[in-house]
């Protein structure tokens, strides 16, 4: 509890110095610390919008002022807790959805080994198929010497019925005799001819049936095996599939079981340095609040005891003030009318000026005119500088021609000395 009222009064000291008010003074050396508590909402200030800090705080105040810091110091520790707790179920849950992940692909892997115990399966269905086909194929060789066997006999039959009589004797091995009527056994010969023909039609279909049956099982066969040979080529690309699936799985497994013991050990670390920070916050915040509740216990005094002094210099303080104001009016007063004097004067010095300026206007318009004349003046010179630069251009030309003209007489006067010379040395002149 001394703690508490502690760490009260200092806020409340904090909170008087406060800039967010509009009675605390711009620039005050405590304003950002009571905007801070303002901002926090340790401190509201007063209905009509004051601060109020050089009032004195009662313990109704103090008790609200703790009651709210307290307040704030678990909230920020809960906010730390809660967050830390989240943090940790968000990575226990990623964990955990991995782990979903591992289990569907391990399934997965069992149903590709269940369908390689089918394709075992169908490889016995195919051997037993192939059995039946040999079986089919002996029975209808059977059938086919039985046949054969058959129409031997009846050909044997229908000799014997030709070469005997009508009738005759038949004496058994006792010695009784029996007269057979030939013509009632052909009968029954002819009978059992036709029901021989008949079953040898019979055989015949059941022949064709049986080889058609054995052709189409042929064609459903070699179907079939190229269904199942696909098949099982598809199931062993599959299994070669999975195989390099499962070993993924087996790396990704162990690089999770890695990641989980790491991420433990990171959780279990990250717990204990938040666990030893909070017991060290908690243990720095207590010796804080010892010590600020010593510094406010020295300030209240020092208040108890000063508060008369502060009073009387207050009071003083009011006096002086009141008599600096009756001055300084008389001397705003006195510098008002100095300024109205010194206004009127420059008035009157403007008005000047205005008149110096249409002044100066004027001369300006009449220097304008003479400088455009100048410029037409000057366009005239450049006229006659141009005529002059061609005039000297043309002499210069003359001066080349006529230096020629030197030169060309000259070259003639010395062909003709010369021609007049020759001619003398021809003639004996000289």
């Amino acid at each position: 509890m001394k703690k508490l009222l502690t760490l009260l009064t200092v806020l409340l000291l904090v909170t008087l110095s406060m800039a967010a008010f509009r009675d605390i003074p711009k620039g005050h050396w405590a304003g950002s610390y009571v905007q801070k508590l303002e901002e926090i909402g340790i401190v509201t200030g007063f209905p009509d919008g004051t601060y109020r800090g050089d009032e004195s705080i009662t313990r109704y105040q103090i008790a609200i002022f703790l009651v709210r810091t307290l307040d704030y110091v678990e909230q920020i520790i809960s906010d730390k807790v809660n967050k830390l707790a989240a943090d940790t179920d968000e990575k226990i849950s990623t964990l955990a959805n991995r782990i979903e992940l591992l289990e569907e692909y391990t399934n997965m892997i069992y149903d590709t080994l269940q369908t390689k115990a089918d394709v075992s399966s169908l490889d016995e269905l195919q051997a037993m198929i192939e059995e039946f086909k040999a079986e089919l194929e002996v029975t209808i060789q059977d059938m086919k010497l039985v046949l054969d066997l058959h129409d031997q006999d009846i050909v044997k039959l229908y000799d014997l019925v030709n070469s005997i009589q009508d009738k005759f004797t038949y004496e058994d091995e006792e010695g009784q005799k029996s007269e057979i009527n030939l013509a009632e056994l052909k009968n029954d010969v002819a009978a059992m001819n036709e029901i021989l023909n008949g079953l040898a039609a019979q055989l015949g279909d059941v022949d064709y049936l049986l080889r058609k049956q054995i052709a189409d099982l042929d064609k459903k066969v070699t179907s079939q095996d190229e269904v199942l040979q696909k098949s099982i080529d598809d199931i062993n690309a599959k299994l070669e599939e999975n195989t390099s699936a499962i070993e993924v799985l087996n790396a990704k497994a162990a690089e999770l079981e890695e990641t989980i013991a790491n991420n433990y050990a990171t959780l279990s670390d990250a717990i204990l340095g938040q666990q030893e920070e909070f017991t060290m916050s908690k243990e720095e915040i207590s010796a804080r609040i010892d010590e600020l509740e010593t510094k406010v216990l020295n300030i209240q005094s020092t208040i108890d005891t000063g508060l008369p002094a502060i009073r009387d210099m207050v009071y003083g303080l009011s006096e002086d003030l009141k008599s600096l104001e009756d001055r300084l009016t008389s001397y705003v007063d006195v510098r008002v009318d100095d300024l109205a004097t010194r206004i009127e004067a420059l008035e009157e010095l403007v008005a000047n000026h205005d008149d110096r300026l249409n002044l100066v206007e004027n001369q300006l318009v009449s220097l304008t005119q003479v400088v455009e004349e100048v410029k037409a003046d000057k366009s005239e010179v450049e006229e006659l500088r141009q005529e002059v630069s061609n005039k000297l251009a043309t002499k210069e030309e003359l001066e080349q021609t006529r230096q020629l003209a030197t030169w060309g007489v000259v070259t003639g006067v010395s062909g003709l000395v010369i021609g007049i010379i020759a001619l003398g040395k021809a003639f004996g002149w000289f």
